[in-house]
């Protein structure tokens, strides 16, 4: 940015009434502008949206500023939009204009509505882009002005226009709505007060009859600001007006003005200055002209708004200039070329109260806020400034010669064959002539040394000592009438081990302390300290960035009462109380770039007598600074702008964000509650629980990834250096763990892993049981059934060698029916553990087998017919032998007891049930009888250890039915029925 330009002579205004009687002096205030390269090559128009924040209207749409940089705001439906005009309502809702005649609604919550605007009113924004107004009224209607005699009020619940014609035939140039009953309009040449929902011409408030208003903006209950080309005016109601600026600020911009809740009024005007018209910004109601730079006069301002903190914003052609700050003045130092001066060195004369600026053109004195060059030889001179007191005038030498000021400011040359060096507190003078380097006192003039010093920058102690450096190198001592180089007896042993220590060093600027101590700006050496350390011994002491210095090249240097030292560095001015009887720094205060400054190689510095703070910088400025009044801002709060989980936008706000945790990142932007001296602040966080202390943010976005599950707390607050953090603010945060991270997880995948391994440790524990079970009917079987069969043929084969003839036949039959039926029940036991044998169709071949061989000798007719719902179906070892021993009791039943001639079977198999119906047409018998009999018993006995039902049917002299249902799946169902 260069450097802003000095405004001419300041213009004396009397204000009266409400406003304070003063003058009005032109100033350039230190501000920062925000162009192209920030993103606003061209602002329109501003407004504040619901928690304070700029919006700004440019060409290509709507931006934010939070203070660090600007963000696009999304307007679907508008394609380019560029914006002519933005206003806010009370909730927080922006309505803006756009050049092409379209109105707009933005709410909180982002979301747009476009307007249909009459074309009437469409053709007018068209072709009045820089007089038409959007105001919003109470009950938040939307007002525009066109080039119409009337206006137009938009009314949002019914979305319908209204046109209001009340002008008499003129278009209005600017309106306002006071209240929620009142509109104040203006024309070139009138102003009228008219009811909001009535207007009327009927009461005219003022009538000019030079025409030309330009703007009318409000100032309280019944009084307006009122801008024409004849000047600026505060008018009342009854139409009484009281002028506060005339002619000079009266070339007015089509800038829109501005006004706060104090009344307090912000515009821009223009007024001639040679042949360049300069533009600057009133502000009425406190003093100060603020003049625009130099580099801006090529832009046209657009808008003025007031800032929440007693800032304000101007919009213009070339991006957005921001003022927050009034202790900082610029005074730039302009040559006769139209370059700017850097300054070298400042003194303050302390009679006129002016001050003396030595740069590398000219000498120049500023007095009323106003530069001059007084330097009376050619620019390419170099001047350092040395003021001696001559009775009424003061003597400014310089490289080429000398000058003398007289009280009036004229100023004419001296002897160029000798210029002053320095002049002592008692007016001993020390002059450079043509052959040497001369005391002078009073009449005496003694020759000090043969070397001519074109400059030395020098300094009185105060044990009297002047301290020198003979053209800017090195130190030297004027002891009486001698150089200390120059003289071998000249000056105790220490001050001679400094000097000689000393004697390569570069001098910049020389000054002493009222302790006795002498400073030394040193350049790139930095800064030197030669103090006393007891009787006549001194020490030479250095200080540099390890001392708290932003710099180790000191440029300019400036001891203060109580204490104070102010140096100046490439990288801005800093304030030291100097404390110690060796001295140390103790850092009190600093201002650079970021503080309000353009530019921070500060050249030169200076305190004057009023407490000011004067800052020479090489863009050729000279700052006034109040440094005694730049407010201490606390840190301020701050809020979350953007939320983004895994680069997706999140609401903020929410009290609690759910993420998921180990992968992905969380992203938080943070923006200051504050537009002031935002550079001046540093922003921390920290993680609760993972961070036991706050974490600096090298910008103002936190990056965190790979959040380990559980409940977190994101915290974070602004801090200024030397002021104690802002409030914190906090985000909830819930990492959710992927499923595999989960505890159930786990024990799902521990359950799935040893499933297969404990149905198969339970399939083979039941097969081993069964087989164990098999195992034992067997041998139980074997037991009984073979055991007994044995045993019965022993006893008869001992019979039968016993018994007479007679009896051995008989005998020996039963010896062979028993063989025979322990041979039927090997057969069935190894039938039945065959694998060949598992369905059912191996076990109805069985059953015929036996029921032919069975019931053939004893005449009895069979049959066996059925019908299967499946087509094969396996049967276990234990169902297979139960069921054909179960047939086999019922046909040796039927056999023994029924005198039966026909046995039938019939039987159904279904997917989970087995029905075997065995009936013949015997004798029959009583089941209630017969309920405890051998028979019964065994048949119950074989169906319940398959889990079967069976059912007997019978009746003397009926036959009998028994039915048994054997189930193939589940679990058996150990019951059985008994039926009659």
């Amino acid at each position: 940015m260069t450097a802003p330009l000095m405004s001419a002579a300041g213009l004396a205004v009397c204000l009266s009434g409400i406003l304070a009687v003063e003058c009005v002096d032109a100033q350039t205030l230190a501000f920062r502008n925000y162009g192209a390269e920030a993103g606003v090559a061209v602002a329109n128009a501003m407004a504040l949206d619901a928690n304070g924040t700029l919006v700004v209207g440019t060409n290509d749409g709507l931006v934010r500023f939070d203070g660090f940089g600007f963000e696009p705001i999304l307007l679907p439906g508008l394609v380019a939009p560029r914006i002519a005009r933005l206003t806010a309502a009370a909730d927080g809702t922006l309505w803006g204009l756009t050049d092409s005649a379209t109105l707009f609604r933005l709410d909180v919550q982002g979301r747009v509505t476009i307007v249909t605007v009459p074309a009437a009113l469409g053709q007018d924004l068209v072709e009045l882009r820089s007089f038409h107004r959007l105001r919003l009224d109470a009950a938040g209607r939307v007002w525009i002005n066109g080039t119409r005699p009337g206006v137009w009020r938009f009314d949002p619940p019914s979305s319908s226009w209204t046109y209001l014609d009340a002008a008499s035939g003129h278009s209005i140039v600017d309106f306002f709505i006071e209240g929620s009953s009142t509109l104040w309009f203006a024309t070139r040449d009138r102003v009228v007060r008219t009811p909001i929902e009535t207007p009327t011409t009927d009461v005219v408030t003022w009538t000019s009859r030079l025409p030309e208003v330009v703007f009318l903006r409000p100032h309280s209950a019944g009084r307006a600001w009122l801008g024409t080309r004849a000047g600026a005016y505060l008018l009342n109601a009854d139409g009484r007006t009281q002028r506060v600026l005339g002619e000079p600020f009266a070339a007015w911009w089509h800038a829109e003005p501005a006004t706060d809740a104090q009344g307090r009024l912000l515009f821009t005007s223009g007024y001639p200055h040679g042949q360049v018209s300069r533009l600057g910004v009133m502000r009425l109601g406190s003093s100060g002209q603020i003049e625009l730079p130099g580099e801006f006069h090529g832009f046209t301002p657009r808008q003025l708004l007031f800032g929440r903190e007693g800032d304000f914003w101007l919009a213009h052609t070339g991006g957005l200039i921001h003022v927050e700050q009034e202790y900082l003045v610029s005074y730039p130092l302009e040559a006769s070329v139209g370059t700017l001066e850097i300054a070298k060195l400042i003194v303050e004369d302390p009679q006129w109260g002016d001050l003396w600026i030595s740069t590398w053109g000219g000498m120049y004195r500023l007095r009323a806020g106003r530069a001059e060059r007084m330097s009376l030889f050619p620019r390419r001179a170099t001047t350092h400034a040395v003021l001696a007191r001559d009775g009424s005038r003061w003597w400014m030498e310089s490289g080429a010669g000398g000058f003398v000021v007289r009280a009036d400011g004229k100023a004419h040359t001296t002897r160029r064959s000798e210029h002053l060096v320095f002049e002592s507190g008692n007016g001993t003078r020390f002059v450079a002539g043509p052959d040497g380097f001369y005391r002078k006192s009073g009449a005496l003039t003694r020759r000090i040394s043969a070397r001519r010093f074109l400059a030395a920058p020098a300094a009185q102690a105060r044990d009297g000592r002047i301290w020198i450096s003979p053209e800017f190198q090195g130190v030297d001592i004027i002891e009486g009438d001698s150089l200390l180089t120059e003289c071998r007896a000249c000056g105790p042993a220490s001050i001679r081990a400094i000097v000689s220590e000393l004697r390569d060093l570069e001098v910049v600027d020389m000054r002493a302390d009222g302790r006795g101590r002498v400073w030394i700006a040193a350049g790139r050496s930095g800064l030197i300290c030669i103090f006393p350390n007891g009787q006549d011994t001194w020490v030479a002491r250095k200080f540099g960035s390890a001392d708290g210095l932003l710099s180790d090249e000191i440029h300019a240097i400036h001891p203060a009462s109580d204490e104070r030292l102010w140096v100046g560095s490439p990288r801005g001015v800093q304030g030291f109380r100097v404390s110690g009887a060796e001295p140390a720094l103790e850092p009190l205060f600093e201002f650079r770039a970021q503080d309000g400054m353009i530019g921070e190689y500060v050249s030169t510095v200076l305190e004057d007598a009023a407490g000011y703070l004067w800052i020479g910088t090489s863009p050729g400025l000279l700052y006034r600074l109040d440094y005694q009044n730049v407010p201490r801002l606390a840190s301020p709060s701050l809020r979350i702008t953007r939320l983004e989980t895994d680069g997706v936008a999140q609401r903020t706000g929410s009290q609690v964000l759910r993420l998921r945790s180990g992968t992905g990142r969380l992203t938080i932007q943070l923006a200051p509650e504050t537009y002031q001296q935002v550079w001046r602040q540093r922003f921390e966080y920290r993680l609760t629980p993972l961070d036991a202390t706050w974490i600096r943010l090298d910008g103002r976005s936190a990056q965190i990834a790979a959040l380990p599950a559980g409940r977190h707390t994101f915290e974070a607050r602004a801090v200024r250096p030397g002021q104690p953090p802002g409030p914190i603010i906090r985000q909830e945060f819930v990492a959710i763990a992927p499923i595999y991270q989960a505890w159930w997880f786990t024990l799902l995948v521990v359950a799935l892993l040893l499933t297969p391994i404990a149905l198969w440790y339970h399939l083979r524990a039941a097969k081993r049981l069964a087989a164990e079970r098999l195992r034992a009917r067997i041998a139980s079987d074997l037991h009984d059934d073979l055991g007994s069969g044995l045993t019965q043929i022993s006893l008869y084969s001992e019979l039968i060698r016993r018994a007479s003839e007679p009896q051995v036949a008989a005998w020996a039959n039963q010896l062979g029916e028993q063989a025979r039926s322990l041979s039927d029940g090997m057969r069935d036991i190894i039938w039945a553990l065959h694998p060949q044998h598992d369905g059912w169709q191996a076990l109805e071949l069985r059953m015929k087998d036996h029921a032919a061989s069975f019931l053939a000798p004893h005449g009895i007719a069979f049959d066996i017919q059925g019908a299967a719902m499946r087509k094969s179906t396996t049967m276990s070892v234990d169902t297979r032998r139960n069921v054909l021993l179960f047939f086999k009791e019922v046909l040796n039943n039927a056999v023994r007891h029924s005198a039966c001639r026909r046995v039938q079977v019939r039987w159904q198999l279904w997917p989970q049930q087995l029905r075997l119906v065995i009936s013949d047409d015997g004798n029959g018998f009583d089941p209630i009888r017969a309920r405890t009999g051998d028979g019964l018993l065994n048949l119950r006995r074989r169906a319940a250890d398959i889990g079967a039902a069976f059912h007997v049917h019978s009746a003397p002299g009926r036959g009998t039915l028994v039915e048994l249902l054997v189930p193939l799946r589940g679990r058996h169902r150990k019951q059985n029925h008994l039926t009659m």
